[in-house]
């Protein structure tokens, strides 16, 4: 699902997407089945493994730092704020269309 989002994504601004960002709108898709804030809190957890766990097996590109931002020249020190971040992109060798076909109709 987060793959499929994460394409259309990609079409449509030619950018990745924020890992907070991310997981937002994968609890946003899913808030239909919590019951309660332990619900969330325990499906927020396991949306940010299986985030790491698909770029370790090249499913995601990784991208630490912001993307969307403009090199700055060299001499010119980082935000702290901007090295912490965490964008995804699909990883090129991912075939979109065996994914595609795997999810409900509802979830796309």
């Amino acid at each position: 699902m987060c793959i499929l989002h994460l394409s259309e994504v990609e079409r449509t601004d030619g950018t990745g997407v924020d890992r907070d960002e991310l997981i937002e709108w994968y609890l946003e898709q899913k808030e239909a089945d919590f019951e309660n804030m332990e619900d969330l809190e325990y499906e927020r957890q396991l949306i940010g493994k299986a985030l790491t766990k698909l770029a370790k097996d090249n499913y995601l590109l990784e991208i630490r730092g912001d993307p969307r931002q403009e090199l700055r020249d060299t001499a010119e020190e980082e935000e702290p704020e901007s090295v912490d971040k965490i964008f995804y992109l699909v990883h090129p060798q991912v075939d979109l269309s065996d994914l595609s076909s795997s999810v409900p109709s509802a979830s796309r």
